[in-house]
């Protein structure tokens, strides 16, 4: 058990932004990601330089295969859609795949009423990630060890949200579900939380606070173009308080971790308390973190 955060030199929260019933406090860190080798899987995707598959002709729900054919290392963010295949999935965790490495990825289903290839034989990008009350369920499951009832949990998290925008996609796709919902909600001032530079959020509004961070700015504006959806498609009206951010933040500092089994070239950790939160390191540095509090 131990802190992870003490290298990353001083914190800072900055002054709150609003967007659709959130409340976004920016942090910033000293010490950034400083790899300029660390790619998108989406922009993997465009140059060709990725393939994802089933791992056999007849598939299987929970894993698929990535080979990465660059000489540079490639990020999947936790709970990111992949889609096509037999059907959608998310990566069940934050994965950084090595150079010319092919790995075998956790993954859920994110389109139960799908189960053919008739979108495509491989996977592509997408532009969407899951909600942070599904992650936060994801991440107390996993941490439980109680990894069998992790699909039914995602599910039940899709149906619910299909009822709160009174839609329901043919295939119980997610995907289509947070298209619909981000039609539901203007995004026009978004320009102005991706503008405003920092490591990511400590953010209010949904279900439970959390935070999430990215090891650069880099990372932070790619990744909050997929977040936005499904953090404004998770807005409860009814949260149960606010928080002091600082005190947020300084929970999160303090937390204790332990390390936890790696996909990739990542070291991860997660929270041993209460609390549920994943980090990932690359090389020392910060690639991706959340907590859930």
């Amino acid at each position: 058990m131990r802190r992870i955060f003490d290298d990353l030199g001083v914190f800072e929260i900055l002054e709150p932004l609003h967007l659709k019933g959130l409340k976004l406090y920016p942090v910033t860190f000293e010490r950034n990601l400083s790899s300029n080798h660390l790619n998108f899987i989406d922009d993997s995707f465009d140059r060709s330089e990725i393939e994802a598959f089933e791992t056999s002709s007849e598939g299987v729900v929970t894993q698929i295969g990535v080979k990465n054919n660059s000489q540079s290392y490639v990020m999947i963010l936790d709970g990111e859609g992949i889609s096509g295949a037999k059907q959608n999935r998310i990566s069940q965790t934050t994965i950084v795949l090595s150079p010319f490495s092919e790995t075998i990825i956790p993954v859920n289903c994110i389109e139960r009423g799908r189960w053919s290839y008739s979108a495509g034989r491989n996977f592509n990008k997408s532009d969407y990630s899951i909600s942070p009350k599904m992650r936060d369920r994801k991440a107390e499951i996993l941490k439980n060890k109680e990894n069998h009832r992790l699909q039914g949990a995602i599910w039940d998290e899709i149906d619910e949200l299909s009822g709160k925008f009174n839609t329901r996609s043919v295939t119980d796709d997610l995907g289509e579900v947070l298209d619909y919902a981000s039609r539901e909600n203007n995004f026009q001032d978004i320009d102005k939380l991706l503008n405003e530079q920092c490591n990511g959020y400590i953010v209010f509004g949904t279900e439970r606070p959390f935070i999430e961070l990215f090891g650069n700015d880099r990372l932070r504006k790619h990744y909050m173009k997929k977040n936005i959806k499904s953090w404004v498609a998770d807005v409860e009206t009814s949260q149960i308080k606010h928080v002091d951010p600082n005190y947020l933040l300084d929970k999160y500092l303090d937390a204790s971790w332990s390390e936890d089994k790696s996909v990739g070239a990542e070291k991860s950790f997660k929270t041993n308390d209460f609390s549920n939160g994943r980090s990932y390191f690359l090389d020392g540095e910060l690639v991706h973190s959340y907590y859930f509090y």
